[in-house]
């Protein structure tokens, strides 16, 4: 049973709302940094709130690291680093509070890496290499009071 209200169909209405409530709470998620061989660098900052189970406060922060399409063969480069390192303001001390899941799964939540997925920030640098052609995603985690931003680049090179 449908009824009009100066000419407004009340199910198209109520379809329009329900919309709107399903799509409203991810309004807020901010455009995924992209890092690749034109955008060669970014700094990001970890500021989403995560609420795990945790003795302290987490922020989290996704990058991702786009891949030369295989359509431009422009370049014979045979391997991608990938390289994070923390803000010159992020005291060495805190290094290790700094946690990075590199994944391709574009459908796992912002930092819900595996727990053994999680590699520990090693003398103010973490670096990977990749095929040129792969895209892949950077989960960055603080674990701890502070705050302070990371650097993620990549670079063409041979292996």
């Amino acid at each position: 049973m449908e009824f009009s209200i100066r000419g407004l169909n009340f199910t198209a209405v109520l379809y329009l709302f329900t919309l709107i409530s399903i799509f409203l709470p991810y309004a807020h998620v901010n455009a995924l940094e992209v890092v690749d061989v034109e955008n060669y660098v970014v700094e990001v900052t970890p500021i989403h709130v995560k609420s795990v189970p945790s003795k302290g406060i987490v922020l989290c922060e996704r990058v991702q690291v786009s891949g030369l399409s295989r359509l431009k063969l422009g370049s014979y480069s045979n391997a991608q680093r990938v390289s994070l390192a923390p803000s010159v303001v992020i005291p060495e001390r805190l290094h290790k509070k700094i946690h990075i899941c590199f994944h391709k799964n574009s459908s796992l939540g912002l930092c819900e890496c595996e727990k053994d997925n999680w590699k520990i920030l090693q003398n103010g640098m973490w670096s990977s290499v990749i095929s040129p052609y792969e895209d892949r995603y950077i989960d960055v985690k603080f674990v701890g009071d502070f705050t302070g931003s990371v650097t993620v680049s990549v670079e063409l090179g041979q292996a």
